[in-house]
């Protein structure tokens, strides 16, 4: 491979290579060990879940040693990088090491964090152009032409979501700015594909009502409302309701209601989620206890693998996010990984990624 700088895409179809030269990383099964490396941003990922996502079904019995020769297949193919192999061996897997803009994931999330603090520094116009580099690095789905696997579906999910949140900033910015007129075409081709998301409805009926269409502003509250009844069995929220309210009054709508937030990070709830219901409870009462003495909460889920932990946990938060009006924050910390992620990163990352427009980032 050449010595340019090499480029690891996963926000669509799996490539990788250098400036207009791709390089070939081998089949189906070589191409899955890649991306599932790529997807955990250099922390290690165990051989028996690279091995589930190999074959989800009935792995055969050198399944271990055709894992082996799949790494081998990735190391010869990608350039090392100065301190060793590309693809490293730990005592319960592999990780890939990454340089500074290598991944187009972690691109896309450090624009989306550059932009936060640039409106929270009161400099919209900047804000908004990175948005614009970070949704330019999208070109589909992730990874797209490769099997679904458990092992990223709830990351694909999460991308997904912060991808539509940024769609939906990138329009409130536009909107302040008095362009209106750009979003209504955008909005109306992605309602197609996300025809239950309330926020992308928000923005279309506030840039109609900037452009003086208080018709189809209205229009386009009946139309969402028609689809989350008959989809979801759900009016819409309290935010798309007061909007539609002030329209029909002829009110414009006040400037700090034309953004994204309150935000809502957390990956999808199970529809069929059944049971555990005294212990719902229970987290419920703890977590909603606003006593002025009581400490903010903090609640550990334990339990075998396997038993739905995280299901549960998220089932928990989706009943609860009308508790927690400011929004939803959600980090993986990578407990089940060789290089779980401190609280303490945790806690400096989530407020680099969003903040409230009327709290000053702490990031530079």
């Amino acid at each position: 491979m050449s010595d340019r700088p090499i480029r690891f895409r996963v926000l669509g179809p799996l490539v990788v290579g250098t400036d207009g030269a791709n390089a070939r990383m081998g089949g189906t099964k070589q191409r899955l060990v890649l991306a599932a490396l790529l997807l955990a941003k250099g922390r290690p990922v165990s051989a028996d879940k690279l091995v589930d996502t190999l074959w989800p079904e009935r792995p055969p019995r050198s399944a271990v040693a055709n894992l082996h020769t799949y790494v081998s297949g990735l190391r010869s193919c990608l350039p090392p990088v100065p301190d060793g192999h590309r693809v490293r061996r730990h005592a319960d897997g592999y990780s890939i090491s990454l340089l500074p803009g290598e991944l187009d994931l972690q691109v896309f999330e450090e624009l989306l964090d550059e932009s936060a603090c640039r409106k929270a520094a009161g400099r919209p116009d900047e804000a908004e152009s990175r948005i614009a580099e970070a949704l330019a690095l999208w070109r589909g789905e992730p990874l797209e032409d490769l099997p679904p696997s458990p092992l990223w579906q709830a990351e694909a999910a999460r991308l997904v979501e912060r991808w539509l949140e940024a769609v939906e900033e990138r329009c409130a910015l536009r909107l302040a700015a008095g362009r209106h007129a750009e979003n209504v075409a955008e909005l109306r081709s992605l309602l197609v594909r996300h025809p239950l998301r309330e926020g992308l409805w928000q923005q279309l009926m506030l840039a109609l009502h900037a452009g003086g269409r208080q018709a189809e502003a209205l229009g386009a509250y009946s139309e969402a409302r028609e689809h989350l009844v008959d989809e979801l069995g759900t009016e819409p929220g309290p935010r798309l309701r007061l909007l539609h309210e002030a329209i029909l009054r002829g009110a414009g709508p006040a400037a700090e209601d034309t953004g994204v937030f309150p935000l809502c990070q957390l990956p999808g709830d199970m529809p069929d989620f059944t049971g555990r219901e005294a212990q719902a409870r229970e987290l419920a009462e703890i977590l909603q206890d606003t006593s002025p003495a009581a400490p903010p909460p903090v609640v550990v889920v334990t339990g075998a693998p396997g038993v739905g932990k995280s299901a549960f946990a998220l089932h928990v938060c989706h009943a609860l996010r009308g508790s927690f009006p400011e929004g939803q924050l959600y980090f993986d910390l990578s407990g089940t990984g060789g290089q779980p992620v401190t609280p303490v990163t945790c806690s400096s990352r989530c407020c680099a990624r969003w903040v409230s427009p009327a709290r000053r980032c702490r990031a530079s």
